[in-house]
């Protein structure tokens, strides 16, 4: 149990490290990475604006966070959660136990994202 802390620890703070230094190097040189989806499609794909809406979280912009990608915002909390029950059972039983309920939510949220992909090319507004 206590390996698997330490794994997952090391784990976050390597993401967190690269995360921040991604932002530092888009605050320095305005180069970021480029969605494909949308270079080859022209669409937006449910995660285009990832970037900037992490920016403004880190910025505790949230009006800007909400205007880089909504959908993402509406699902942010209910990803917390399940990344937080995730690492909660990774770290006591080596694995994820979800419940049915929680199986169900988690494609609602797959239904959802690839809903909102949908209709974030249809309406000119987003």
């Amino acid at each position: 149990m206590r390996q698997r802390l330490c794994r997952l620890l090391v784990g976050l703070l390597l993401l967190l490290g690269l995360g921040l230094g991604y932002a530092a190097w888009l605050s320095w040189t305005g180069v970021g990475i480029v969605c494909p989806f949308y270079t080859i499609t022209g669409l937006k794909c449910p995660g285009c604006g990832v970037t900037h809406l992490c920016l403004a979280l880190l910025r505790l912009d949230f009006e800007a966070a909400w205007q880089a990608n909504p959908g993402l915002v509406v699902v942010l909390p209910f990803l917390g959660y399940f990344l937080l029950r995730w690492a909660i059972d990774y770290v006591r039983l080596g694995r994820p136990v979800f419940s049915k309920w929680e199986q169900v939510f988690i494609w609602m949220v797959v239904v959802f994202l690839l809903g909102w992909g949908i209709v974030r090319n249809i309406d000119p507004l987003w």
